[in-house]
C-alpha cells in the first residue's frame, strides 16, 4: 500500500533507514516537464527515457541501473506537483507511482518502498 506520511515520519525514516533514498521535491515539479525532469535527474533514469506517462510508469517498475536491493523514494511537498498544469494530469502521476508501488510489493527481487508527504 502506498504510504502517506507527515513531517515527523519523515525524519524518522531518514534517520533510522539504511536503504538507498531518493527525495523528490514538490517545488521543482510544479509543471509535467520539470516533473519528469526532476524524477528522472534524481533516480538516475537512463537516457531512453521518453519523457511521458507510459515511460515514467516502465520506469518506475524497472530501476534496474540503481544497484541496490532495498530502496525508498519519498514525495515531499505532494501538495506543490504540477500546481502549473490541468488536476487531471497529478491523478496520471499519483496512477503511476501507486501502479510501481503495487509492482514492487508483489515479491519483486528489490524491496522499493514509496512514501508521499505534504
Amino acid at each position: 500500500m502506498l504510504k502517506f506520511i507527515n513531517t515527523t515520519e519523515f525524519k524518522t525514516i531518514i534517520k533510522t533507514n539504511s536503504a538507498n533514498l531518493f527525495i523528490l521535491e514538490g517545488k521543482n515539479m510544479k509543471t509535467r516537464s520539470d516533473l519528469f525532469s526532476e524524477i528522472a535527474k534524481i533516480l538516475y533514469f537512463p537516457n531512453y527515457f521518453g519523457n511521458n506517462w507510459n515511460a515514467l510508469d516502465d520506469c518506475l517498475q524497472d530501476l534496474d541501473w540503481i544497484h541496490s536491493n532495498s530502496i525508498i523514494i519519498i514525495i515531499r511537498d505532494f501538495d506543490k506537483i504540477l500546481l502549473e498544469d490541468n488536476t487531471k494530469e497529478k491523478n496520471i502521476f499519483l496512477d503511476c507511482v501507486k501502479a510501481a508501488n503495487d509492482f514492487w510489493e508483489d515479491g519483486q527481487e528489490k524491496k522499493v518502498d514509496f512514501y508521499i508527504q505534504n
